[in-house]
């Protein structure tokens, strides 16, 4: 198979992924950006911008732009940070852990039917190489 192949193949399943979510959450508003940082945030409660910029690749300005978007529809709030004043924490609101609570429902059950006749060497395998392609993509070669 083509090294494109693969990447269109990857592409592909990504968008097939979040139609299914799309169509499963109902809400526009709820785009892949929210609903990934909300996760993250589940874990991560209180960390600052830059933490979740770092973690996901992305360009301060559009983490910015997501997060303001958020705070507007009530799932985080910001909060000053307490060793630096200059900085502000962000946390997740009851609202937003909801959300997060409902989606990852949704989540399981998507990855369920994607991954439904994958065997348990196959998922490990699966997971590696996905590691992997990331780690490829981020560090270079």
């Amino acid at each position: 198979m083509k090294k494109r192949n693969i990447l269109s193949k990857i592409y592909l399943a990504d968008n097939l992924i979040k139609k299914k979510v799309r169509n499963g959450i109902g809400d526009n508003k709820l785009t892949p950006g929210v609903v990934n940082i909300l996760f993250f945030l589940s874990d991560h409660d209180g960390v600052i911008q830059k933490d979740i910029s770092n973690h996901f690749r992305e360009e301060p300005a559009s983490v910015t732009s997501t997060l303001k978007h958020m705070e507007r529809s009530g799932l985080i709030e910001r909060r000053q940070n307490d060793s630096d004043s200059r900085a502000k924490c962000i946390f997740i609101t009851s609202k937003g852990r909801s959300v997060q609570e409902r989606v990852g429902n949704l989540y399981s059950s998507i990855q369920e039917e994607g991954l439904k006749g994958f065997s348990k060497e196959e998922l490990d395998l699966f997971h590696m190489l996905v590691e992997k392609l990331c780690f490829n993509l981020d560090i270079g070669f």
